[in-house]
């Protein structure tokens, strides 16, 4: 199994548009924070995020996949970037990209994340 570390790095190798990545467990309990972005996200606000995306998969998400499958990601979409949320087996992870990241990017960081 890789270190978070490397999984970070792995991801940042996708594209450059891969700005930061955190990575939680199921619970929302922050394990790795890794950015290579010019500011970097204020604690309490990446706490609040993973706890938010830890409760909407293994809630709502959870809940649905018989219907639809599993989930590849969620996407919130802002003016200046985009945040996508990904599950792990035992672990979410976000990463935010600037808004001109190519499909083929995003679908590599869904494969990424599926091998863990």
């Amino acid at each position: 199994m890789k270190t978070l570390k490397e999984v970070c790095n792995k991801l940042f190798n996708i594209h450059d548009d891969i700005r930061h990545v955190v990575i939680a467990d199921k619970e929302g309990s922050v394990l790795e924070v890794c950015s290579r972005a010019k500011y970097t996200w204020p604690p309490e606000i990446v706490e609040q995020i993973a706890g938010v995306a830890a409760a909407v998969i293994s809630g709502i998400f959870e809940k649905t996949k018989e219907y639809g499958g599993d989930i590849k990601h969620i996407m919130v979409s802002y003016e200046k970037m985009k945040l996508f949320i990904l599950q792990a087996k035992d672990k979410h992870l976000l990463i935010s990209t600037r808004r001109s990241i190519p499909a083929e990017a995003v679908e590599a960081m869904e494969k990424v994340v599926k091998e863990l």
